[in-house]
Parts: structure tokens; C-alpha cells; sequence
């Protein structure tokens, strides 16, 4: 499950469990200028909705290939509704991530992307816990609140990429440990803008060579 998918190809990060796996997946992207690309290059279900724990309509800005919520700045807001900005707004509907999971049959899901603009939280409180299990997910900037809730259901923080936390459930705990112990790694690593006092701070180009060590170079 990526959310959002924006790009569907160069900034996704299901891609290639997408097209090189075959892996059943769901898009969910809000803003209807990358509609089109996922339908011709992605094999994902894709949902044209805005994620949170309150459904509705809202404004959303998009800037530099990015899109958020404009209704939770209000000058952004203010600058909309007087066109005085080059940014394009576009309004969506937003609905639970649970309802999407139930509509598409989601009882489990191997891996989450969730990078939303400072939403993710909303997103994740969205979800019925008791009826969903997740293996792995990457959260954009976690927060301590985050870390936190993903605690509270047995999901922990274990290793950062760039902006990136990656997250895994606790049956998965012990393989975790094990890689950290193959590759040398003594602490946990800090993820950029981290506010968890975290300050080592790898790049993908490492955290990818570390993967090919841990499998023997493959």
C-alpha cells in the first residue's frame, strides 16, 4: 500500500514490488494530475482519495511536485482563494485508510508506504488495528507521537534512510537484530530532522550496500 504515490514510477517506493514482483498492491493519490500515469505504468488498484481520520472535502496545495493539505495553513488558504499564488489547489475527498483496506479485502499488509506531508498520524489513527496486521512500513520524518503509536501495536522503529523511518512488527524483531549484527551496526540509526536524539544518519546508497552485504553481495 503506498500512500501517496505522486510520481508512480521515479518516487514511488512500491515500484518494484509492483512491476517486478507482481505484488497486489493498492495507489492511493488524491491529486488527479498523476492519475493517468499510474493507470498506464502501475498494475496497483488505484484510489483517488485524500486519507485521514475525519471524511470530507479539502483544499490541497500543490507545489514542486508535491502536494498537502492547505486547509491546516491558513495563509496558504487565504493566498488560494485570492489567486495570488503560482501554486495549483485542487479539492478532494478524503475517507479512512480502513475503509480502503475493507474495499479493496486488505486483511494484511506486507508493506506500508505513508508519506502524506505531516498527515501521517491522522492516516495511522484511521486504521481499525484489531482487524488489520501490517509487516513493514516506511513513515516519512516519524515523530515521537508516531513511534509511539506504532509501539503501542507492537511495530518498531529499527533502522532510517534519509527522511525515511522503517518500521517492523516484533515477529520480525529477532531477523532485524540479526542483520545488525552481520553488518557491524551497534545502535539504531537516526533518521535526518529526527527528534528522537538519534544522530547517526546513513544514506540509501548505504543502507543498499548494507542489504547486499547482509545477502552475501546478491
Amino acid at each position: 500500500v503506498e500512500l501517496a504515490t505522486n510520481e508512480p514510477i521515479r518516487h514511488s517506493n512500491t515500484f518494484f514490488f509492483d512491476k517486478c514482483l507482481g505484488w497486489k498492491g493498492i495507489c492511493v493519490e488524491p491529486n488527479p494530475a498523476y492519475h493517468s500515469g499510474i493507470f498506464l505504468t502501475r498494475r496497483c488498484s488505484l484510489e483517488p482519495y485524500c486519507v485521514s481520520n475525519k471524511e470530507g472535502t479539502i483544499l490541497f496545495t500543490h507545489r514542486e511536485g508535491a502536494s498537502r493539505i492547505a486547509t491546516t495553513h491558513s495563509e496558504e488558504r487565504a493566498r488560494a482563494h485570492r489567486g495570488t499564488t503560482r501554486e495549483q489547489h485542487f479539492y478532494a475527498n478524503c475517507t479512512s485508510l480502513e475503509s480502503i483496506l475493507e474495499r479493496n479485502r486488505f486483511d494484511h499488509v506486507n508493506y506500508l508506504s505513508l508519506d502524506v506531508e505531516g498527515h501521517e498520524l491522522e492516516a495511522l489513527k484511521s486504521i481499525d488495528w484489531s482487524k488489520r496486521t501490517f509487516d513493514i512500513l516506511t513513515v516519512e520524518n516519524p515523530s515521537k507521537a508516531i513511534v509511539e503509536f506504532l509501539k503501542e501495536r507492537n511495530i518498531h522503529r529499527v533502522f532510517c534512510a534519509g527522511p525515511d523511518g522503517f518500521f517492523v512488527h516484533i515477529r520480525f524483531f529477532g531477523k532485524v537484530r540479526d542483520w545488525y549484527i552481520r553488518t557491524g551496526q551497534n545502535s539504531l540509526h537516526g533518521c535526518i530532522f529526527d527528534t528522537l536524539g538519534c544522530t547517526l544518519q546513513p544514506t540509501c546508497d548505504s543502507f543498499v550496500g548494507k542489504m547486499k552485504l547482509s545477502r552475501g553481495g546478491k
